[in-house]
C-alpha cells in the first residue's frame, strides 16, 4: 500500500509548519503558497500512478492527458461524475470529455490523435461563428457518433462541415456568408491534410513506439525528429506546464476512460486540498498548513530534501507521530523509512521504468516541478520551520 492509498483509508491529517522571514508578507501570499503546494503534490501523485500503470504493462498509447486546467469549483456536475467513475468514450460522454481539453496520449495513438483533430476542428468552427455571429454549433455529439460508427474521422469532420454550411446558408448577409464559407473551406482542407498525414505516419509510430519501449532509440536521437515535437513531447510538456491537468487510462477493450489521482478532488473540501490552520505574526511569521497526511509528508520531504544541510537531522526526526495509534504509528514509520531510503519520487521513477525515454521525460518533469515550486515558495518567503515538527493526527470530521 503506497502512502497516498494509506492516507485515504486511514483519514489522518497532518500539519506542515512553515516560516516566513518577510514580516510584510500579504495574506494572498499564503493563498498562492497553497496553490503551488497543491499543484506539486497533485502532479507527484499523477506521476506515481502513471509509473504504476507502466509497470503493469499498460501501453503508453493508452495513457492520456487532457490539456485544460481542471477546477472543481467551475466544472459541471456531470463532468465531476465522469471524473470519478470509469466511463465509456461514447457520444453520450464526448461533450463532457471535451470540457477537459484536448487529449494527448503518451505515445501517439490513432484513437486520440484523431479525437484531438476532431476537437480542434470543432473549436475552430465555433471561434469563427462566435466572433462573427455570436453563435456556436453544438453538433459535436453527432459528429463523434458518425466517426465512431464508421471508424473514419472524415465522416465526423464532414458532418460538422454540413451542419455549419446549413447554418451559414441561412444568413441574409452575403458578405458574412462568403467570409464564413471561405474560412470553413480553408479549415476543412487544413484538418483533412493533417488527418491524412497522421494516417501516413501510423506505421512509423508503431516502429518508433516499439523501439522506445525496448530502449533501441534514445531521447537524444528522437528529439532531432519533427515527430518528437508534434507527437512524443506534448504529453510530458502538458504535464509540466498545466497546474491541474487530468490524466486517464484508456481501456481499449471496454472503450472506457479511468482518470488517475481523482481522489484529490473529492477527498478534501478545500479546492486546493490544503487549508491554513494558523498564522502567527511574530518575527518570523509562521503558518500551519493542514491537509491529508500523505500530501503533507510528501511536501515536507520535498522541502527537506532541497535544503537538507539546513536541518541537521534525519527526516524522520522532523515528524511527530505521538497522536497516532500504535498500529498506525508502525505503518507510518515504515513509509517514512521508505521515503528516506529511496529518496522519494525520483528514485521511484529511476527504479520502476524500463523505457529510458519515458524515464528521462518523467524525471525531467519532476525535477523541473521541484525547481518551480521551490522558486515559488522562496519568492513568497516560505520555508520549512526548524523549530516545529510535522504533526500527524486523527481527523475530527
Amino acid at each position: 500500500m503506497n502512502e497516498y492509498e494509506y492516507s485515504v483509508r486511514t483519514k489522518y491529517s497532518a500539519e506542515l509548519p512553515l516560516i516566513n522571514s518577510n514580516n510584510d508578507t500579504p495574506v494572498w501570499n499564503i493563498s498562492d503558497t497553497l496553490v503551488s503546494l497543491f499543484s506539486l503534490y497533485y502532479k507527484q501523485i499523477l506521476i506515481q500512478d502513471i509509473v504504476r500503470l507502466l509497470n503493469k504493462g499498460i501501453d503508453p498509447q493508452n495513457i492520456v492527458i487532457f490539456n485544460s486546467e481542471f477546477n472543481p469549483r467551475k466544472a459541471s456536475y456531470d463532468a465531476k461524475i465522469l471524473l470519478h467513475s470509469e466511463s465509456s468514450l461514447s457520444p453520450d460522454t464526448i461533450t463532457l470529455i471535451y470540457e477537459f481539453g484536448l487529449p494527448y496520449s503518451m505515445f501517439p495513438s490513432k484513437k486520440f490523435s484523431e479525437l484531438n483533430i476532431l476537437f480542434r476542428f470543432f473549436d475552430s468552427i465555433n471561434k469563427d461563428l462566435d466572433s462573427t455571429l455570436k453563435l456556436k454549433t453544438r453538433k459535436l455529439r453527432t459528429a463523434y457518433r458518425n466517426y465512431s460508427a464508421s471508424q473514419d474521422l472524415i465522416d465526423g469532420i464532414n458532418y460538422l462541415v454540413t451542419a455549419t454550411e446549413e447554418l451559414i446558408n441561412n444568413l441574409k448577409d452575403k458578405k458574412v456568408q462568403e467570409y464564413l464559407t471561405e474560412r470553413l473551406s480553408r479549415k476543412y482542407n487544413y484538418y483533412n491534410h493533417e488527418y491524412h498525414d497522421l494516417i501516413k505516419n501510423l506505421h512509423t509510430f508503431r516502429n518508433k513506439n516499439y523501439s522506445l519501449l525496448k530502449g533501441l532509440i534514445s531521447k537524444t536521437e528522437l528529439v532531432k525528429e519533427d515527430l518528437y515535437i508534434d507527437y512524443y513531447n506534448p504529453f510530458f510538456s502538458k504535464l509540466y506546464v498545466r497546474w491541474t491537468p487530468l490524466v486517464a487510462y484508456y481501456n481499449p477493450e471496454l472503450n472506457s476512460l479511468e482518470f488517475l489521482s481523482n481522489d484529490v478532488f473529492k477527498e478534501y473540501k478545500n479546492p486546493y486540498f490544503f487549508d491554513v490552520k494558523s498564522v502567527v505574526h511574530n518575527s518570523p511569521l509562521s503558518a500551519g498548513i493542514i491537509g491529508s497526511w500523505a500530501s503533507i509528508l510528501s511536501l515536507a520531504w520535498t522541502m527537506y530534501n532541497e535544503t537538507r544541510g539546513k536541518y541537521g537531522s534525519k527526516f524522520s526526526d522532523l515528524i511527530d507521530l505521538s497522536e497516532l495509534p500504535a498500529q498506525s504509528k508502525k505503518e507510518t514509520k515504515k513509509i517514512i523509512r521508505e521515503i528516506e531510503e529511496y529518496n522519494g519520487l525520483t528514485s521511484f521513477i529511476k527504479m520502476s521504468i524500463p523505457s529510458l525515454f519515458i524515464k528521462d521525460e518523467l524525471l525531467t518533469v519532476h525535477e523541473e516541478l521541484l525547481v518551480i515550486c521551490g522558486k515559488a515558495l522562496k519568492s513568497m518567503g516560505f520555508s520549512l520551520s526548524t523549530k516545529s515538527k510535522v504533526k500527524i493526527f486523527v481527523c475530527k470530521n
